[in-house]
């Protein structure tokens, strides 16, 4: 078949993705299970592209103050997904070198991330990530004249199917 020589196209999503802030007096987290986008093998080229978005909206931290005060923060407004665009994706065994494009809050950054990568039928994939709000300029609340810390931590486990 034709879909057969071109490769594979996955696009739906199951799994989270969970960020941690980290403020003096307490931490958080804010989870979200809506991954759209994805995930494209070429067979002929023997290469991976993905394109994955979650609308920051979709964060749950448990507390909808903190959620509004969030979507203010990093202007979910103008900007209302972080996309992940891929450039290349390396496979090292079972993990996955993937180098991209981070869009967040009108801002574009390269990262680069070790994913492990666990592929039968569907492509299970799970990683960390470390971003630091200022080199998405987004400024940072205070709680008690103490600003939130300047880093964020996201962790992700995601299973990604041809069909739901």
């Amino acid at each position: 078949s034709l879909s057969s020589l071109l490769g594979e196209i996955y696009t739906h999503f199951n799994g989270e993705i969970t960020y941690f802030g980290y403020h003096i007096l307490h931490n958080w987290k804010g989870v979200s299970s809506n991954i759209n986008g994805f995930i494209e093998y070429k067979k002929n080229k023997n290469q991976f592209k993905c394109e994955l978005t979650v609308p920051i909206e979709s964060f749950d931290s448990k507390n909808g103050n903190r959620d509004a005060n969030m979507l203010i923060y990093t202007n979910a407004l103008e900007y209302p997904d972080i996309k992940f665009t891929s450039n290349s994706i390396r496979f090292r065994g079972n993990k996955a070198i993937v180098d991209g494009l981070l869009h967040f809050g009108g801002v574009k950054k390269k990262i680069v991330s070790e994913v492990d990568v666990n592929s039968s039928k569907n492509i299970k994939f799970s990683g960390q990530l470390l971003l630091k709000l200022s080199d998405f300029n987004i400024k940072r609340p205070a709680l008690l004249f103490r600003k939130i810390d300047d880093e964020i931590k996201i962790n992700f486990q995601i299973e990604a199917t041809k069909e739901k």
